[in-house]
């Protein structure tokens, strides 16, 4: 909590902010307005996502909200020089960076220098080059200015226990790490018990991560055992044009139903009659699929992989099988389209987890590693209080 008579300041710093919608921009402005609820004064400082050519200001449900001109965009970062001159006029007590962020991170780990105040970092994921540029580029920036920022950090928050484990960089920073996972808000959802039979639903970006190869493949086999199941890819992408082509060479093109990108209230009835939500990534670039908690909280049943299943363990609240094995996502699958029993067990079991994943629990993660006050010697002090997810 804040301290008596004093507002404490956070400065946070993202890509983007709200209106821009991507998984980070969901977490920082959903931690920020319930930090701000609270009682804590909180600005964002954000790279603007449309044409600007200079600084602005705003206030966004009390977050203010400060959206430097974004030159150019290398691989996915935002070039905004001048995130350095904004965090430099910035007075604050407390910065909190998000990571990956390669150009925006490392200019405001500059200003703090000035400032001296402590820093904590919400990791998200490592930084996956995807071309022979960023592959260049990323050993170089972390063994700089990455190596240096998580050194000078009081605290590092991944989003889940696993991701330590296979992440290129958290294990050297055991000793500093606080797993605080991704939320979402479970008054905005109602689970549905009438669902259609032999449904099976996909929702998400067409790209190589997310598995849907995979997923085709093991297709072909469900509809050996239950001919009239049918597959919703529900999102859009790249690979749309590929994923099509691959389902109709495995001749399951009349089970496999592309939906194109859908809104909120398309996503909202699809959840609530599938019989079961896949998400089948291959790649720790899916380091923390909300999606799942969205389907959970919807009552869906889960399958997912060992690299996104760190939401919840095996044969708990779902089912995770190896990434990359479409023999085993299919025969869980099929599993799971057959008995009837499991799907109202996962179904129960997905909706009392989800529980622990509500923002509001969250951001209480987040608050006890705010700075604590030391009134005597009027300092401030982070650390890492509590190393247990």
């Amino acid at each position: 909590m804040p301290w008596r008579g004093y507002k404490l300041k956070i400065l946070v710093v993202s890509k983007y902010f709200e209106p821009f919608k991507g998984g980070v921009e969901t977490v920082v402005l959903e931690v920020c307005r319930r930090l701000v609820k609270k009682g804590y004064e909180v600005t964002v400082i954000a790279s603007n996502h449309e044409k600007a050519f200079k600084t602005t200001v705003e206030k966004i449900e009390g977050i203010k909200v400060v959206r430097t001109p974004t030159w150019f965009r290398f691989g996915n970062a935002p070039i905004s020089p001048g995130v350095f001159t904004a965090v430099l006029k910035e007075d604050y007590d407390v910065l909190h960076l998000h990571s990956p962020n390669s150009f925006s991170n490392p200019l405001a780990f500059l200003a703090n220098l000035f400032k001296k105040k402590p820093i904590i970092v919400t990791y998200h994921s490592d930084i996956i080059p995807h071309s022979i540029i960023m592959k260049v580029f990323k050993p170089i920036y972390e063994n700089t200015f990455k190596r240096i920022i998580l050194n000078s950090a009081k605290v590092i928050m991944p989003t889940s226990p696993q991701y330590v484990e296979i992440s290129d960089t958290l294990p050297k920073y055991r000793k500093k790490i606080m797993v605080v996972p991704n939320g979402i808000s479970l008054k905005e959802f109602k689970p549905s018990k009438k669902r259609k039979n032999n449904t099976i639903l996909f929702l998400g970006r067409l790209i190589y991560y997310k598995g849907l190869d995979v997923l085709l493949e093991a297709m072909k086999k469900v509809v050996e055992e239950v001919p009239d199941a049918v597959l919703l890819i529900a999102g859009s992408g790249e690979l749309e044009g590929e994923l099509k082509k691959k389902a109709k060479e495995l001749g399951i093109a009349k089970n496999v139903k592309f939906l194109g990108r859908v809104s909120e209230e398309e996503k909202e009835k699809l959840m609530k009659q599938c019989t079961v939500f896949v998400l089948p990534s291959v790649h720790k670039s899916e380091a923390f699929g909300v999606v799942i908690l969205e389907a959970m909280a919807y009552g869906a049943p889960v399958i997912t992989t060992d690299v996104s299943g760190t939401v919840f363990a095996a044969g708990d609240a779902g089912i995770i099988v190896k990434h990359g094995d479409s023999k085993q996502l299919a025969e869980a699958i099929v599993k799971v389209l057959k008995d009837k029993t499991l799907r109202k067990k996962m179904t129960e079991k997905g909706l009392k987890h989800v529980k622990k994943f509500d923002w509001d629990e969250i951001v209480k993660k987040v608050e006890k590693l705010l700075p604590a006050s030391n009134q005597k010697k009027n300092k401030l002090k982070v650390t890492p209080r509590i190393l247990k997810s």
